[in-house]
């Protein structure tokens, strides 16, 4: 029988069809009835036949057994001899009979028998529909009366009995019955435990309620005192930094005052231990923010070259103490300008190049940078650190990304660090929506790859101009060719004519059999620190300082006295492997100019006036030693008051202020400044050990010029204050002179130039006035590119001043300095302009 669903309470249930029963009963007393009807049909046929021949008397035969038929003498037909074959034969007497045979009927009569033949039937059937239903009812109504019994136990009425039944039909009423009763047993019980279970169930709902309510207050207290010791651990953190800024910076210092060795390692290893706690220090705030869900993202324009640079420089001695190469490639098709938090990618980086050295003993780290693919609004960037160190098992990169996880090195011993850094970078990716990957073998070195999306800005970023060094005539010495590669990338970028030897014995028998109108216009040294004390290569150095021929000599390291050692030897200069791309070019193109001969270069900061507001005494004595090592003059105040007063007196170019100071704090202090009408050339730079972006933002629009974060070094300072320092006086006169005098010499490129500046400021002043962020900026990075191409260098230098100083505001509301910018560069223009229109050409931009 069909299962249903259940119906209402009380609804009659559906009667399913039981098709087997119906058939049953309905074929044969169909298959009767239609029999009854074809015996009927045919009578009819019979008695209409014997009334048309009587009623006509065609037909009438008498036979006799003991007289011969008489035969009629003309031929029956087909028809005939069917109805004599079909007669009716009715005995009259003793040897005689009477043969009535059937003739065929009429077309009337024929018609009438048909019509009553489809009457038998058609009744026939009904008769068969009717006794088939009663008989169906009569069978099924036992089955019908057991469902109705059953869909009542499926509702819940278990105390029912079961219908009578005999047969099959009471067999299975009876096994319901049993199971009814059952569940009647298992439902009561149920209801009693129920009951049983019911004051007991509320009580443990009020009991858990009332928990739920104390453990929330107790949660919630937590989390009070959660936020509490963040900010406790926040604060004591960024205090940290104040004293490691002077201990970081006075053993600076002692490492360049030509301590015995001894001593010197002493130095060395007091700033080894304060970087690595500065580290831990980062590690720490930064995984706070994570956890509070305080870390956010803050986009600025930014120079992807710059951050990588920045961040080789600064890890750069870590991996010379170990004697690694630290080197970089980063494609040229790299936009010179994104949009992105540059701070987050330089921490990555960090962190990932820091963790390579940390697990690399021998070899080298390289960083590649390349450009993966562009989207409608995005630029995908690929940052891949390469070592060959160690390597991480399957089992250590499962874990790689938890926080505080630490791995055993080969030395079976745990490497130093907080175990942050990498879970740090993943949280970090995560949130510039980027994605990192790790592929790595035991033993076999590691790969971290990861690819970031950043916004290409609507302002373009500078093209510099890298044609000066095209067909200059190098030859390099690099006997890695892990080292020759970066190196390379570059000279074939700059079109540079270079030859490579591997090994020193092979270049200096090539230099003393060459002419002299073969041979090179410069020469790199690619070296090992521990290769310094060579003797072919020192044979090299002296036959190029005799030849005078300009040298310059490439060494894993950063310490300035081995750098100073390869210069005695007879190079003409020395950096590291892993300096920063502008640099090298300039280096490469001021050794090519100058036949040999090193430069005389005055301190950085010559002749440079500062006045420093701190009120911390370790870091005023740490900052004028600095200052005052670098050639500047110095100015130290312990307050902002006491700093207020000294510039009203003595004004200073340059104010170094901090943040936290009594009676005026930085903020305050600028802004007193800025009220100052001295002060619209004077270069503000804020220092601290932490800001949140939206007071840093405050901080620019009150006139701040830069931020330096604390602790800082001798390099991120000169890398601060580089936009307002001058070049150095002899190869600015040598490039900027021969410039000019091209310059005036040309009436085509002069006449551009007067065409230009005039049509290039007042675009400045319209994006200006009309309160035009973008505008401003685009127009004075025009009017910057036009000054630095041409070696225009007083307006040069104040057009990447604001150029600079743009990008660190968000609007130009309340700006009043940027007025006073404008009308200096506009200064810079008039008498720019009014050389270039002295007809006779005698006065030089160098005099402007």
């Amino acid at each position: 029988m069909t299962n249903s669903s259940p119906g209402h309470v009380g609804s009659p249930p559906p009667r399913p069809i039981e098709w087997p029963v119906l058939l049953a009963i309905t074929l044969p007393i169909l298959t009767l009835c239609l029999s009854i009807a074809f015996l009927r049909l045919d009578q009819l046929e019979r008695e209409l036949q014997i009334a048309q021949q009587l009623d006509h008397g065609k037909q009438a035969n008498l036979e006799g057994s003991s007289q011969s038929r008489s035969q009629s003498g003309q031929a029956l037909d087909q028809r005939t001899e069917r109805a004599k074959n079909s007669a009716l034969h009715l005995q009259i007497a003793r040897g005689a009979r009477l043969a009535l045979a059937p003739t065929p009927l009429s077309s009337i009569a024929s018609t009438s028998l048909r019509h009553q033949g489809w009457q038998l039937i058609f009744w026939a059937l009904i008769a068969a529909a009717g006794l088939s239903l009663m008989g169906y009812r009569i069978a099924t109504r036992p089955w019908r009366r057991i469902g109705n019994w059953a869909k009542q136990l499926e509702n819940g009425e278990l105390t029912l009995s079961a219908p009578s039944a005999s047969g099959l039909a009471g067999a299975i009423a009876a096994s319901l019955e049993v199971i009814a009763t059952r569940l009647r047993f298992s439902r009561d019980a149920l209801q009693l435990s129920a009951c049983g279970k019911q004051d007991f169930q509320g009580e443990r709902l009020a009991r858990l309620r009332l928990e739920f309510e104390h453990l929330e207050r107790e949660h919630l207290q937590l989390q009070q005192q959660f936020a509490r010791r963040s900010n406790s651990t926040s604060g004591m953190c960024h205090e940290l930094r104040t004293p490691l800024t002077a201990i970081l910076g006075f053993a600076g210092l002692l490492e360049k005052s030509g301590l015995p060795a001894e001593e010197l390692n002493y130095a060395q290893t007091i700033s080894k231990s304060a970087k690595s706690l500065i580290g831990m220090i980062n590690d720490l705030l930064d995984m706070e923010r994570i956890e509070a869900n305080r870390l956010e993202i803050h986009e600025a324009d930014f120079d992807p070259n710059f951050a990588v640079e920045d961040t080789l420089s600064l890890i750069a001695p870590l991996a010379y103490e170990k004697n690694l190469e630290l080197l970089s490639i980063v494609d040229h098709d790299i936009p010179a300008l994104l949009l992105g938090d540059a701070p987050r990618l330089q921490q990555i980086l960090t962190n990932l190049l820091s963790n390579a050295i940390k697990f690399t003993h021998r070899g080298q780290v390289m960083l590649r940078v390349s450009h993966t693919a562009n989207t409608e609004d995005r630029v995908w960037i690929r940052f891949e650190v390469e070592d060959t160190g160690v390597g991480i098992s399957p089992e250590q990169q499962e874990l790689l990304f938890t926080p505080f996880q630490r791995f055993e090195s080969p030395l079976d011993r745990l490497e130093g660090g907080s175990g942050l850094g990498l879970s740090i970078v993943k949280q970090l990716c995560d949130l510039l929506q980027g994605r990192i990957e790790v592929y790595s073998r035991h033993a076999e070195g590691s790969r971290f790859a990861v690819t970031l999306p950043f916004v290409r800005p609507t302002i373009r970023g500078h093209t510099a101009n890298w044609q000066a060094l095209r067909g200059l005539r190098l030859w390099a010495l690099e006997s890695q060719d892990a080292c020759w590669r970066p190196l390379q990338h570059r000279l074939d970028f700059w079109q540079v004519d270079y030859s490579r030897f591997r090994s020193a014995a092979e270049l200096f028998r090539t230099l003393e059999n060459i002419g002299v109108e073969k041979r090179p216009q410069l020469v790199l040294i690619g070296i090992r620190a521990d290769e310094i004390k060579e003797v072919t290569l020192q044979q090299v150095l002296r036959w190029l300082k005799q030849a005078d021929l300009p040298s310059l000599g490439l060494v894993n390291s950063a310490d300035n006295r081995i750098h100073q050692h390869i210069k005695l030897a007879g190079a003409t200069a020395a950096m590291p492997r892993c300096i920063e791309r502008d640099r090298l070019y300039r280096t490469l193109s001021e050794l090519s100019s100058q036949k040999g001969k090193a430069a005389t270069r005055k301190s950085p900061l010559q002749d440079s006036h500062f006045l420093v507001a701190e009120n911390n005494a370790a870091s005023r004595h740490y900052l004028q030693a600095l200052l005052q090592s670098l050639g500047g003059h110095v100015q130290l105040c312990e307050n902002g008051r006491l700093a207020l007063q000294a510039w009203t007196e003595k004004p200073a170019r340059f104010v170094l202020l901090d943040m936290h100071m009594p009676e005026l704090n930085g903020l305050e202090l600028t802004r007193a400044l800025r009220q100052q009408l001295q002060t619209k050339h004077t270069i503000i730079i804020g220092m601290s050990a932490y800001l949140s972006p939206a007071a840093r933002q405050e901080w620019m629009r009150a006139g701040l010029d830069a931020l330096l974060l604390k602790p800082f070094d001798e390099t991120q300072l000169l890398h601060c204050l580089a936009p307002w320092l001058h070049e150095d006086a002899e190869t600015t006169s040598t490039a900027s002179g021969s410039l000019a005098e091209k310059l005036l010499d040309d009436p085509q490129l002069r006449q551009m130039i007067l065409d230009e500046l005039p049509r290039q400021l007042d675009d400045l002043d319209r994006g200006f006035m009309h309160g035009d962020l973008e505008k401003t900026r685009t127009a004075t990075h025009q009017l910057h590119g036009t000054a630095a191409f041409f070696h225009l260098d007083p307006l040069s230098q104040r057009t990447g001043i604001l150029e600079k100083r743009l990008q660190d505001i968000q609007d130009l509301e309340a700006q009043t300095w940027i007025r006073d910018d404008i009308a200096s560069i506009r200064s810079a223009v008039a008498e720019l302009l009014q050389i270039l229109n002295v007809s006779n050409g005698s006065a030089t931009l160098k005099a402007s």
